[in-house]
Formats: structure tokens, C-alpha cells, sequence
């Protein structure tokens, strides 16, 4: 009897040690399900939203990016290696229209056509007696002022290369622009002068775009510092795109 009872024992013991065996294989086979994260759709409608600011009402169909890399291209290239490119010009200031750009930042950081020298004494004398001058000998305790006294170059860029860009971008000339203050311009040189020395030209890279019969619109991305961004509009001319506008818009502050 006392055999039978621990035969017994024995076989419930391999029959519950079979049961758990089973039950670890079948989850294995079935594990528990993760949980899986909820949707933000409230933060992906907000997000949605940030990527429409300020183009919702912009007509036309959008440029395939073969489209928007040649655009890009022409009218939204980059300054590099410390090179000012004369379409950077465009983007230093923001207009309703292209005639009336700032046109002192215009010129800013525009590619000269040479440093005034030693042997510049005459165009630099002339310049000495522009008004807007803004330095004396007075101001370097000299009795007459060379252009190498100066802590900055004395950059000079001909109207007829600023001609040049505003005809190719805007198709238009220096006469077209609404205001020409700011500058110093010298008629006998037919030249402009600046003195840069540090590198900041006006930018704009363009991340979208649409084209509305002859009208072509061009976007930045939305600026993290006050949430706007900036439109490029062009207008299509005798088989030539021409820019028209640059603005801001989205703040809605």
C-alpha cells in the first residue's frame, strides 16, 4: 500500500512537471503584447501646421524637385568659401518689389572690382570729398588721410557690373531702383564704394515651390527664432525667370 502511494505521488509529480513545461512553451510561442505607443495627433496636427506657415494661400502646382534643384541653383546660391556672390545681394533686405531693395545692403557684401591702392591716389582723393565720407585725417591725427590709413579696405565695385546682376536676377538697372541713398558713388569713376571687411551675405535656401502660369514661388524653411520664413517670388520673361519679390511671411507676431 505504501508503494502504491508513492507511485502514486511520483506520476502527479511528473504529470504537473509536464503541465508547466507546456504551459512556459506556450508563451514562447504566444507573448504577452507590448504596448504600443498612442498616436499625438495633436502633435502631429501641429506639426502639420508648422510646415504650412505661411504658404497656405500660395495657388499653383508644385515643382518636382528637378524643378526646385534648378531654381535653387540660379536663385538661392550659397555664399561659400568666403566668395560674395552677387545674387546674395538680393536677399539682404526684403521688398513687395525688386526696385525697391535696400540698396546700400544690396551692395554690402557685393563682389568688388578691386581694392583701392597706393597707386588709387586720385579716385581716393576724390572719394575723400564725397559727403557720406565717413572718416577724417582728423580721426587718425594726420594732417591728410592715404587710403592705407584706413582700418578697413576701400572695396570698389563698378555700376556696370551692379548693372549686370540686377539686368540677369530682376531684369532690371541701378535706374530702375526706387532709392539709391546710402551709397557712396562716385560719377567720374562711374563706381560704388563699401568697406566690408567681415563676411555676412544674404541668404536663402529655398525647401519648397510652386508654379502658377508665368509665376513662380520659392520658400524657406520656417525659422525656429521667430516661426516665419521667406518667399522668393519669380515671374517668367522672354524664356527668363526674374525675381520680383522677396518677403517675409508667418509671424504672426
Amino acid at each position: 500500500m505504501k508503494k502504491a502511494i508513492v507511485k502514486e505521488k511520483f506520476f502527479r509529480i511528473l504529470l504537473y512537471a509536464a503541465l508547466f513545461i507546456m504551459t512556459l512553451a506556450g508563451c514562447s510561442e504566444h507573448p504577452p503584447e507590448t504596448a504600443q505607443p498612442e498616436s499625438n495627433q495633436e502633435g502631429e496636427s501641429i506639426q502639420s501646421q508648422e510646415t504650412q506657415v505661411g504658404i497656405d494661400g500660395i495657388s499653383g502646382n508644385p515643382l518636382s524637385i528637378e524643378e526646385l534643384d534648378q531654381f535653387h541653383e540660379i536663385f538661392a546660391a550659397q555664399a561659400i568659401a568666403h566668395d560674395f556672390l552677387p545674387v546674395n545681394g538680393f536677399f539682404t533686405s526684403l521688398y513687395d518689389d525688386v526696385t525697391e531693395l535696400n540698396f546700400a545692403e544690396f551692395l554690402h557684401y557685393y563682389p568688388s572690382d578691386g581694392i583701392l591702392e597706393e597707386n588709387d591716389a586720385a579716385e581716393f582723393e576724390a572719394l575723400l570729398k564725397h559727403p557720406d565720407f565717413p572718416w577724417n585725417a582728423e580721426d587718425f591725427d594726420k594732417e591728410s588721410l592715404a587710403v592705407n590709413d584706413l582700418p578697413v579696405p576701400v572695396r570698389r565695385i563698378l555700376r556696370s557690373s551692379v548693372d549686370e546682376t540686377l539686368q540677369k536676377y530682376a531684369g532690371i538697372t541701378v535706374a530702375d531702383l526706387v532709392n539709391t541713398e546710402g551709397v557712396l558713388y562716385l560719377p567720374e569713376y562711374d563706381a560704388y564704394y563699401n568697406f566690408t571687411s567681415d563676411f555676412g551675405p544674404g541668404v536663402f535656401e529655398c525647401v519648397g515651390g510652386k508654379k502658377d502660369g508665368n509665376t513662380v514661388r520659392l520658400w524657406s524653411a520656417v525659422h525656429e527664432y521667430d516661426g516665419s520664413r521667406e518667399i522668393l517670388t519669380l515671374q517668367e520673361e522672354d524664356e527668363s525667370y526674374y525675381i520680383k519679390s522677396f518677403q517675409n511671411a508667418g509671424n504672426s507676431a
